[in-house]
């Protein structure tokens, strides 16, 4: 329907046809679509960690996705291919070329990782320079602790903010400046004066 005005010829193909020709669908956690896997098509769907970004499920992202799989029954082939297989066949990318296959497993990778601190922290109180817009050479920890050691409980007003001993601005967060209280409109009273006559 929408060829005759959109001029588009797809050789008689239907929609579903050109999307699992063309798409890749990606999810982090979607128990619905792992559920109608079929549906959407199982060689156009891969499972992504989303690390490092805030809204991923690390570093419990295998435990989570095991949880879905599970639930949904799927076997060893169907989670290959939404794991791995699918993202190396669309991108033409071996991993394995570079990290053997048994060094890549959940298990092989935290081993791999035992002696990282690889606990979630929050990143908000760290204070870059703002001419660099990094964080000093003391490290993240470090910056955390200079941030508590000169943050005041309200946060900064703009002029108070310490500086950066490199480029001598402030650092950190500031919080605007208190704004007078405006009340709200107030209209004045009207008054009637009745005359007699």
């Amino acid at each position: 329907m929408h060829a005759t005005w959109t001029l588009q010829d797809f050789g008689g193909k239907q929609p579903s046809e050109i999307f699992r020709e063309h798409f890749l669908t990606c999810f982090i956690s979607d128990p619905i679509g792992v559920k109608l896997r079929h549906d959407i098509g199982i060689d156009n769907i891969c499972w992504e960690a989303d690390y490092p970004h805030s809204d991923s499920m690390w570093p419990n992202a295998p435990e989570q996705l095991h949880e879905v799989l599970t639930a949904n029954s799927v076997p060893d082939d169907e989670i290959n291919k939404m794991t791995h297989e699918n993202a190396m066949r669309w991108y033409s990318f071996d991993p394995f070329a570079h990290v053997p296959r048994e060094q890549a497993t959940v298990g092989a990778l935290r081993r791999a990782s035992g002696d990282h601190d690889v606990s979630v922290r929050s990143r908000s109180h760290q204070i870059p320079c703002r001419e660099t817009r990094r964080v000093p050479q003391e490290g993240r920890s470090g910056a955390r602790r200079r941030a508590a050691e000169v943050r005041p409980a309200g946060g900064w007003l703009a002029a108070d903010r310490p500086a950066c001993a490199r480029c001598g601005q402030g650092v950190g967060r500031a919080r605007p400046a208190p704004q007078p209280r405006r009340s709200p409109a107030r209209t004045k009273p009207v008054s009637y004066a009745m005359t007699t006559s």
